[in-house]
């Protein structure tokens, strides 16, 4: 049940939800609603389809009693992910149970290659047999994915952009708007050069700048450089390590700096 797409869960007068909910990576629509649950398992951070656009989790008419899950949950679906995703963090990686769905409860489900069927029956754990690993690196595969491809489609050609306004700017205003974009980037990046593979942080390249526009063209070159080196230094992280923890420190990365990136006009 690891391959689910969609859970219909609403009116089985649930209270709470088994963290092993986390390992349906693939999940996209999660139907809540019309229960009695005062909280999400942590584990639901694993769940990166919950926030694609038309996607989410329905928990209308529940007894939810933080507020600012209530909060994420009214702005939208990214919203409501990203702080599952985040409390999952803080909060510590929850241990996944190693059967996959015991709710014994009625549940519409929907796989990407079956028709819809019916859950009716609590899954019970196997006796004497080690857990099964593969839906945990399922989800690391997903969001290392995830990461790499908005770096590689998103966050570098943008920053490529930054540079070419760069080089052809002939307003200084111009260039201090692109340097702006640069210190809204910076807290990220700083947060990310704790966590990757060290690297020399690149020098405005000053020699020759003899007016205050090629002066700073050349601080924000520099930081152009400074921001590729970051985002490589992310991709080596996701390219040679297995542990979910730092996968998913990366994701938060890539997502920080792709909402400073969609929040600004370049």
């Amino acid at each position: 049940m690891t391959k689910l797409l969609e859970l219909n869960l609403a009116t089985n007068d649930l209270k709470e939800l088994p963290q092993s909910i986390g390992r349906m990576t693939r999940l996209v629509t999660l139907n809540l609603s019309d229960n009695k649950l005062t909280d999400l398992p942590l584990s639901l951070g694993y769940c990166v389809g919950l926030s694609k656009i038309g996607a989410g989790i329905n928990m209308e008419r529940n007894n939810i009693t933080d507020t600012e899950m209530l909060r994420k949950y009214k702005i939208g679906s990214d919203h409501m992910h990203d702080y599952l995703e985040k409390r999952m963090i803080v909060l510590g990686e929850p241990k996944l149970e190693e059967y996959e769905l015991p709710f014994g409860v009625p549940t519409a489900v929907k796989q990407a290659t079956t028709p819809v069927v019916a859950a009716t029956k609590k899954v019970e754990p196997p006796k004497q047999q080690e857990p099964s690993k593969a839906p945990l690196d399922e989800k690391i595969v997903v969001l290392k994915k995830w990461a790499h491809t908005t770096i590689q489609s998103e966050l570098r050609p943008k920053l490529t952009q930054i540079q070419d306004r760069n080089d052809a700017a002939v307003d200084p205003q111009h260039v201090v708007a692109l340097a702006q974009i640069i210190k809204n980037l910076k807290p990220e990046v700083d947060k990310a050069k704790l966590v990757i593979p060290p690297f020399e942080t690149p020098k405005a390249k000053l020699q020759g700048a003899t007016t205050k526009i090629e002066q700073l063209k050349a601080v924000v070159s520099a930081s152009v450089d400074e921001l590729a080196l970051t985002f490589r230094g992310i991709q080596k992280v996701l390219e040679t390590t297995d542990s979910s923890k730092d996968v998913i420190t990366m994701v938060q990365l890539v997502k920080g700096l792709k909402g400073v990136f969609d929040s600004t006009q370049i």
